[in-house]
């Protein structure tokens, strides 16, 4: 069963399938905002493409991406507001390879109260969506096919 409008602190998955998803959506998270948050502390480097404040284009450069991941390769652009040590909001297309592990694009969208996450690893036609409600601070979890269209529940 996919997540719909599950509460992100406090959960309690039930069964196997529910509880897989519930860590599916908060590894999406978990990339997607570190990742931002590391490619946004690159403003101003050498290896910034983007000259304009708030804003980071990277080409193929490696950073460290986290516990998780390690170190990997990066290739794309993020934008956001605030502090660069410590984005209010962050918005990020980014392809990553990281180190023996599976080459995958991330992408992180904030709209108002609503952030938005997507996650789709090399040679899979799924695209994995995570929503987070920040207002309720509850998740949902979507699968789409290659078409884009919503996977149903299994």
């Amino acid at each position: 069963m996919l997540l719909r409008n599950f509460p992100m602190h406090n959960a309690r998955p039930k069964g196997r399938e529910q509880t897989n998803n519930y860590v599916k959506a908060l590894d999406i998270k978990q990339e997607a905002d570190h990742l931002a948050q590391r490619m946004a502390g690159m403003d101003g480097h050498n290896r910034d493409l983007d000259s304009s404040p708030n804003g980071v284009a990277l080409n193929y450069t490696e950073i460290y991406m986290g516990d998780n991941l390690g170190r990997g390769d990066v290739t794309g652009v993020v934008s956001f507001e605030g502090p660069k040590e410590a984005p209010e909001k962050a918005y990020l297309q980014a392809d990553i390879v990281p180190d023996k592990i599976t080459n995958r694009t991330l992408t992180r969208r904030e709209d108002g109260d609503t952030v938005h996450y997507t996650r789709q690893f090399e040679n899979k036609t799924t695209v994995e969506h995570m929503v987070h409600d920040t207002a309720t601070d509850t998740i949902s979890y979507f699968l789409r096919n290659e078409k884009g269209q919503f996977l149903k529940d299994s």
